[in-house]
């Protein structure tokens, strides 16, 4: 009788009973019965493969018919079994071959037939080998035991099997089912604990690009395995939990995946189909990595191994279809960084949750997804809508709040030299887009800014700053760009203008691909009209913007074009612009101050957004303090400006890339300083020419209509009206301070108001003496004062260093406060007490960038508060300018407070340039003041 199997090696005693029963011609009957014990059994498959060894194997014969072809066996006990499960690539089982083949069955007049009443093994050992997977699996699986009752060969027979083993990572398994062996096919139920996910590796490769490198897996599942020509192999009812999961990309060192827990429940696995069903997904607390490589792809994209077109079955079985009908994640954070743009972007989510319905990998499968989070710690956003996958598309509601802008300041960078340095961002909408071959985004809904700060990369200034901008009804749409915003409103901003030599805005060089031009105007045949000197645009047809309306905005403007050049710092603006489109120029209307009390007006019609700059402006302004044009004037006039006010009216027109310029100027009470040596000056008695200038009353009137450049041979200026002052204004007398003092009981010393260093702060001892000269300009209404503001390089660049320190300690009480939803008006208005300065102060000198004492591994050493302090000090940056400014503010807050408090008219009052050393003090006072002068 052929046999599937070789016997290799096992030695067999035993005791048998014999029975032999001849029947003439008809085949001869050997039977025996009785009871075996083998030693050393080896069995291997036809073609040499090892299939199994018993070292100890016991064997109840109830009835073996020798030339019949069957068994009747009682039991088989055995003990430290080892058996081969091999898988072919073909799915073929090893195991099968122990069955007779239909060829032998075939050859044989009476086919071999057994039935087993119970098998019974103990503490044996299985080698597991899949071939059918890539790569292939292995295990070795010990502690087996087995129990089978009822093994027959018959058809369809099953038996009742109770498999366990422990594997050598501590995870434990338990199997009780059913086994037929004709054909092979075996069902049950699976329990699992401890598994190591990593072992699985060779299942999910082909599903998901995926490498786990810690976590552990609990759970159950039916399992249905036919062993025939198609080996299918399908699991249902899978309720499993995963523990500690660390999964990454393969070709990937940081995680990808940190999971505490994660759940499916009632999960179906078809093998054959290449398909996964999940009834739900839960997770809590996990933590991600989500990458955008600098190619552009995004990390997650390939954890699913999915084709552009979808999965779909394949008779190859190269594609598996993934689906999960209810997705559950809590508490997720999630790091997300972005390298397609330098620096790198990264954003923070923290308190993430994400609820799904219906998600799959299927093409154009439809489910839906609900996404809420926090982003850096602040701001907060929720997107729920339809998704569809492969390719993939969605359109979500979008709601965000309090996002903060500063992280997302390298997208900008890559097209704008804008640098934005503080800003949140609000929005409410719904966002469409979609990728593959008709690719789209866009969005429709509204969009607040609000706080934000930004600077002009290319001049090193701040650019902008508002309170609020608000974006209503916007259409906006990528590929192609198309924008369409409805009613904006913007309030308490800033905003830096310039017009340089060219006749080009500074708003319209801040564009990253964009070349600045460099030629001076050039002027034309054309009275009083030059040609800017910028290449013809594009007209920017992609963008349409509704009525914006403006409140309480500041423009500090200066135009390089005009000579001499005109600054002005406009304040309290509030107006409107009408709708704006490529076609069509806007109405504009502005009105405001000028430097705090001069009221100004513009009014007109602008289009950016032409194909050529379109400018039909005028505006006017009264009282305007000439002392800050004083290096304007010393390079274009020949003098510096120690005092004087500016009233004008002026006009710009510019079309066709020409432009006009009309400007009306009226100066009050204008005196020069001291003579500036420039190449650039007037060759013209300028001194003269005022005098010659101004009125009776110190006023100079004139026209300037600009027609070129200065600094063009062929420049041509209108003709300068003028009023000649007949009477020259008497000087004032030596030492006019010490008459009033004696009147007030100051004595001298009334000629000045001093200050502690680095303050701009009056005392008590100040405002006497404010109040004692308001009274002498009361009592003589021809007298006006000059206020002109002085610091003591030593002393006032000291004070401000500490004061710079102070500042940064309140800073960090102050980003508490903000953190905790109370934020103050300021950080001026941040009030520290002695207990909490010495965190505060730890705080800001740990967050200060300069170079610090370190230890021996190189940290920064901890401190005591003096060191600190002194090195924060010793660090902190205090420009001439800042002391420029420190001596402007103590000369204004003198002014405003005689003007504001003591109500002296503005118009006797005068701001002159500060005093930047202490070399001219002459009396006993401090230098770091304010002194008056009168006239």
């Amino acid at each position: 009788m052929p046999l599937p199997v070789k016997i290799e090696s096992g030695q067999l005693g035993g005791k048998l009973d014999f029975t032999f029963v001849g029947h003439g011609s008809d085949p001869p009957q050997l039977t025996l019965a009785g009871a075996f014990q083998l030693v050393d059994l080896v069995v291997s498959q036809r073609s040499g493969a090892k299939v199994l060894r018993v070292p100890s194997l016991t064997l109840g014969i109830d009835r073996l018919d020798v030339f019949g072809n069957s068994a009747d066996l009682g039991s088989i006990d055995a003990e430290g079994v080892e058996l081969e499960v091999q898988r072919a690539p073909n799915g073929e089982l090893n195991l099968a071959t122990l069955a007779p083949s239909d060829a032998a069955a075939t050859t044989s007049k009476t086919p071999f037939s057994f039935r087993v009443a119970s098998i019974e093994l103990h503490h044996s050992t299985v080698r597991v080998a899949d071939a059918t997977v890539t790569p292939a699996f292995a295990a070795t699986l010990s502690d087996v035991a087995l129990g089978i009752t009822n093994l027959a060969s018959a058809p369809d027979q099953k038996a009742s099997v109770t498999f366990s083993f422990e594997t050598g990572t501590g995870a434990h398994f338990v199997h009780r089912g059913s086994l037929s062996l004709s054909p092979v096919r075996t069902d049950g139920r699976l329990e699992i604990s401890g598994l190591r996910l990593a072992l699985l590796y060779p299942y999910y490769a082909s599903a998901l690009n995926l490498a786990v490198d810690d976590g552990a897996l609990d759970g159950a599942t039916d399992i249905h395995f036919d062993g025939g020509a198609a080996g299918t192999l399908r699991l249902t009812s899978l309720d499993a939990t995963a523990s500690n999961v660390k999964m990454r990309l393969p070709d990937a060192k940081e995680p990808l995946w940190r999971v505490p827990v994660f759940a499916v429940h009632g999960g179906s696995v078809d093998v054959p189909k290449h398909a996964i069903s999940l009834e739900s997904v839960e997770s809590h607390g996990a933590v991600a990595t989500i990458r955008r490589e600098a190619n552009g792809g995004i990390n997650f994209d390939r954890l699913i191994r999915t084709p552009e077109s979808g999965a779909t079955p394949t008779t190859s079985g190269e594609t598996w279809h993934v689906e999960a009908h209810k997705i559950t994640l809590d508490d997720f954070s999630a790091t997300l960084s972005d390298e397609t743009v330098a620096p790198p972007a990264h954003i923070a989510l923290s308190r993430v949750s994400l609820k799904g319905e219906n998600l799959s990998n299927a093409a154009k499968a439809k489910g839906h997804a609900t996404l809420k989070a926090t982003v850096n710690k602040r701001g907060t956003v929720s997107l729920t809508g339809p998704v569809v996958t492969a390719p993939f598309s969605a359109t979500l509601s979008v709601i965000g709040k309090d996002i903060e802008l500063v992280p997302f300041q390298p997208y900008l960078s890559r097209t704008a030299r804008v640098v934005v340095t503080g800003g949140t961002a609000s929005v409410r909408g719904t966002v469409d887009f979609a990728t593959g071959a008709t690719s789209h985004a866009g969005f429709k809904g509204d969009l607040v800014l609000g706080d934000i700060a930004a600077l002009d990369e290319a001049n090193d200034a701040d650019l902008l700053k508002w309170k609020t901008l608000t974006l209503a009804s916007i259409d906006a749409q990528l590929d192609p760009l198309a924008v369409t915003v409805g009613d904006i409103a913007l309030d308490n901003f800033f905003a830096r203008l310039m017009l340089n030599e060219n006749g080009e805005f500074n708003l319209q060089q801040l564009g990253r691909e964009r070349t600045p031009a460099a030629a001076p105007p050039t002027p034309t045949a054309e009275a009083n009209t030059v040609q800017v000197a910028a290449s013809p645009g594009t007209a920017t047809t992609w963008l349409r913007l509704g009525k914006a309306t403006l409140t309480g905005g500041n423009i500090d403007f200066t135009d390089h074009f005009i000579r001499p050049n005109y600054s002005a710092n406009l304040t309290g603006l509030t107006g409107s612009l009408s709708s704006l489109a490529f076609d069509q120029p806007a109405d504009i209307e502005l009105r405001g101050n000028v430097q705090g009390n001069a009221p100004v007006e513009i009014s007109g019609r602008i289009n950016p957004l032409a194909q050529n700059l379109f400018l039909d402006v005028k505006a006017s302004a009264t009282d305007i303090e000439l002392s800050p044009l004083s290096p304007y004037s010393g390079k274009y006039v020949g003098y510096g400006i120690e005092k004087g006010k500016l009233s004008m009216k002026v006009s710009y027109f510019v079309e066709d890339r020409k432009l006009k310029a009309e400007n009306g100027i009226v100066l009050d009470q204008l005196t020069f300083g001291q003579k500036v040596e420039s190449p650039d000056a007037i060759k013209a008695p300028v001194l003269l020419a005022v005098a010659l200038l101004k009125d009776r009353n110190g006023v100079i009137k004139f026209d300037l209509p600009v027609g070129g450049s200065l600094d063009d041979p062929q420049f041509s200026v209108g003709a300068l009206v003028f009023r000649a002052l007949v009477n020259l204004i008497l000087k004032i007398v030596t030492a006019p301070f010490a008459l009033l003092g004696s009147l007030s009981g100051h004595g001298e010393e009334l000629a000045y108001i001093e200050f502690a260093p680095g303050s701009a702060v009056v005392d008590q001892p100040g405002e006497g003496k404010i109040k004692a000269i308001a009274k002498a300009l009361a009592d003589r209404p021809a007298v006006k004062l000059d206020v002109a503001g002085r610091v003591d390089p030593a002393q006032d660049r000291e004070a401000l260093k500490r004061s710079r320190v102070d500042h940064l300690v309140r800073v960090q009480k102050f980003n508490d406060l903000v953190k905790s939803g109370e934020p103050p008006s300021s950080v001026d208005s941040v009030e520290v007490t002695p207990a909490e300065f010495e965190p505060l102060l730890t705080r800001a000198y740990k967050a200060a960038d300069f170079s610090k004492p370190r230890n021996a591994i190189g940290f920064p050493k901890d401190l005591p508060r003096a060191e600190m302090e002194a090195l924060l000090v010793a660090n902190a940056a205090v420009s001439d300018e800042d002391l420029r400014v420190l001596a402007e503010r103590r000369a204004q807050v003198v002014r405003s407070n005689l003007i504001d408090s003591e109500h002296v008219p503005g118009e006797r009052v005068f701001l002159v340039a500060p005093r930047l050393d202490a070399q001219d003090v002459k009396d006993k006072g401090k230098p770091t003041r304010v002194d008056f002068v009168l006239h």
